[in-house]
């Protein structure tokens, strides 16, 4: 990547499997909200604010195991 970029990525992101995955998460704990939500999420992962994103869904999902 850095051959193909240089030194601007640090990380790939598929984002059209990343967006099918918040929609699927938005499913289980933004049911009133989950478009709006999700829009919102992937506005933050084109900032490149995935932290933030994480951080919101460990925060917000249920916590199974």
């Amino acid at each position: 990547m850095a051959r193909v970029f240089s030194t601007q990525v640090r990380f790939l992101v598929d984002f059209y499997h990343t967006s099918e995955y918040l929609s699927k998460a938005a499913e289980h704990s933004w049911a009133r909200e989950k478009e709006s939500w999700r829009k919102k999420q992937q506005e933050r992962l084109k900032q490149g604010a995935h932290q933030e994103v994480l951080e919101e869904l460990r925060r917000s999902l249920p916590i199974t195991g």
